[in-house]
């Protein structure tokens, strides 16, 4: 005696076209957030940059004033000095530009 047995699987299409879809929406979101996680690498690496260039500004702006503090004519260059470079520095950032 032969006994077969014969299993018939209905495939609803539409339910695999929703899948398909799903699919495609992932890894276009994955997709999207490896290029914002790009994005926010750059940033952080311009803003850490920003803060050593102020850190080495800081310091050598101290160093100035502390050679100039006993030399009037020295402290009034320095004055004048910083002076000017405030004015470039300001107007760069309103353009939003690298000085």
């Amino acid at each position: 005696m032969d006994l077969h047995v014969y299993h018939h699987v209905i495939f609803d299409s539409d339910k695999f076209d929703e899948i398909i879809r799903l699919i495609k929406l992932t890894r276009t979101g994955v997709t999207n957030m490896a290029n914002e996680l790009d994005q926010l690498t750059s940033q952080v690496a311009a803003n850490t940059s920003a803060e050593q260039s102020a850190v080495l500004l800081l310091n050598q702006l101290h160093s100035l004033l502390l050679a100039a503090q006993s030399d009037p004519a020295k402290l009034t260059e320095l004055i004048n000095q910083l002076g000017e470079s405030k004015d470039v520095l300001a107007a760069a950032i309103l353009s939003n530009t690298v000085p």
